[in-house]
């Protein structure tokens, strides 16, 4: 009788430990399945910020490029302000001079 009840109970541990062991393929499928999404969540992820780095360095060249043609629109209207104003200064000099000193022909 007792090596009745002792195969009774190594079968029991047995089953338990089958249990265990289909429990961990279970946990481990499941880990795994999970760990395969968060790999393509990771890589979506790394792909959007890699377009988004992309995206933002093409604004920044085209504001960078906008800045430079304002500048240079201001640079400019500048230099035109300055010839008009010594323009209209050697204008108003020649005028001044021609009242002072007549041409002799």
């Amino acid at each position: 009788m007792s090596d009745f009840i002792l195969m009774m109970q190594l079968g029991e541990q047995h089953r338990q430990m089958m249990d265990v062991q289909l429990g961990n393929r279970r946990d481990y499928a499941f880990l795994s399945e999970r760990h395969g999404a968060a790999v393509a969540n990771y890589n979506n992820l790394l792909r959007d910020y890699r377009n988004l780095e992309r995206l933002a360095k093409q604004r920044i060249a085209e504001l960078e490029r906008q800045l430079a043609e304002a500048d240079l629109a201001r640079q400019r209207a500048e230099a035109e302000a300055a010839y008009e104003r010594t323009n209209a200064a050697m204008k108003k000099d020649f005028a001044e001079q021609a009242k002072k000193e007549p041409f002799a022909d």
